[in-house]
């Protein structure tokens, strides 16, 4: 189904709002673009929504057509690293799938304040929703792109205030990362949990393979509730997908011989290689792969992407 660029912008009903300076300075994503944020540009929009500002009227004052689902009007929480602290400027971006009609919805994310704190308004033709993940960034900053998805258990005014803090790994760059040289050409870059073959051109240019770097988490404190159960994971940063890497993972923790089944959450556009997506926030398997002899998994299978990487002993 065709995505409806006005309904998955604030710019629809709230047309006043869409004609500001900071609504118009602000990307919109909309999931199933080729690009992850493509602005929306209050020209392009339907001139009928622009010229007749009576029916904008009537459509702000019109009571709140009845929800069958989730009536989620807004969500507030916490963003912090590992050890508590606030992260300022984190962006929280809200992704919703709408109902009745399944569409995909990504609205602009806003910006955390010094306590880490952050309140998205959701605009009233998005609101009804079935699911919703939040995607957590720190635009060039330091941290793991984290992906939560959310309960969708709101207090009775609509309100969705998380219990606990959305945590960020900070992961610094691999202390050895090899020279750039030819960016086409892949080599080997040991960063710590797991060691990649990999091209700066794969890694998303220069500059992103210099990020590269890896950090191991404690599964329990994953806010993608099935990766908790996970014997082991890892946080690799830069965010990038549609990749096919050759890996392996430099301690498990795990007996020798041990068959381990492989799983990444689905970030930004998240394929595997039989050419199936995997939704953000969600957790899936890749493949197998088993525990050598030194405590090592050199899979047959390739990444998938840059993002989360996590294994259990196979069932």
């Amino acid at each position: 189904m065709p995505l409806d660029t006005r309904a998955a912008t604030p710019i629809g009903l709230a047309f006043r709002a869409a004609l500001t300076a900071a609504w118009a300075s602000e990307a919109v994503v909309l999931a199933g673009c080729p690009s992850p944020e493509p602005a929306i540009d209050a020209s392009e929009l339907d001139a009928s929504v622009l010229d007749d500002d009576a029916s904008v009227d009537a459509a702000l004052d019109a009571p709140l057509p009845p929800c069958e689902a989730h009536a989620i009007d807004v969500v507030a929480g916490r963003v912090t690293d590992l050890s508590g602290s606030a992260v300022p400027s984190a962006r929280p971006q809200l992704c919703a799938r709408l109902h009745p009609d399944a569409r995909l919805v990504c609205l602009s994310p806003p910006f955390t304040d010094e306590r880490g704190d952050f309140r998205i308004t959701v605009p009233p033709d998005v609101r009804c929703m079935d699911e919703a993940v939040l995607r957590v960034l720190v635009t060039r900053g330091p941290y793991a792109v984290t992906y939560c998805p959310l309960d969708l258990a709101p207090s009775s005014d609509g309100t969705l205030s998380l219990a606990a803090p959305i945590e960020l790994a900070e992961i610094a760059s691999a202390p050895t990362l090899p020279a750039a040289g030819d960016p086409a050409s892949r080599r080997e870059v040991d960063l710590g949990p797991v060691v990649i073959e990999i091209s700066p051109t794969e890694a998303g240019g220069v500059a992103e393979y210099m990020r590269l770097g890896a950090l191991a988490i404690d599964p329990a404190r994953s806010c993608v509730p099935e990766a908790r159960a996970l014997a082991g994971l890892v946080a690799i940063t830069p965010e990038q997908s549609r990749l096919e890497l050759p890996f392996r993972i430099a301690s498990t923790g795990l007996t020798a011989g041990t068959s381990v089944d492989l799983f990444v959450i689905g970030g930004l556009d998240t394929r595997l290689a039989d050419g199936s997506t995997v939704p953000e926030g969600e957790l899936a398997t890749f493949g197998r792969g088993v525990v050598g002899a030194d405590g090592t998994i050199e899979p047959a299978v390739p990444l998938p992407q840059l993002g989360w990487l996590g294994w259990s002993p196979a069932r």
